[in-house]
C-alpha cells in the first residue's frame, strides 16, 4: 500500500512538473505578446510555480487561441 501511495505521488509530481515546464515554454516562444508581457507572465509562472502555470493557462491561453470570441459567438458575453 505504501508503495502505491508513493508512485501515485510521484506521478502527480512528474505531471505537474512537465506542466509547469511546459507552460514557461508556451510563453517564452509566444510571439503574439509583447516583451513587457511575456517577462510579467513568465516571473508570474515562475515565482508562483504550478499556481503560477494554472493562472496562465486559464487566463492567458483561452485568449490567445481565440476563446474570446468563441464565447461571443456563443452568446457568453
Amino acid at each position: 500500500m505504501d508503495v502505491l501511495f508513493f508512485l501515485a505521488i510521484l506521478a502527480l509530481a512528474v505531471g505537474l512538473f512537465v506542466f509547469w515546464g511546459w507552460t514557461i515554454i508556451d510563453c517564452a516562444t509566444d510571439r503574439s505578446a509583447q516583451d513587457i508581457e511575456k517577462i510579467v507572465w513568465l516571473l508570474t509562472i515562475i515565482l508562483l510555480g504550478v499556481l503560477g502555470s494554472a493562472i496562465y493557462f486559464f487566463v492567458r491561453l483561452p485568449s490567445r487561441n481565440g476563446g474570446d470570441r468563441r464565447r461571443r459567438e456563443m452568446g457568453m458575453y
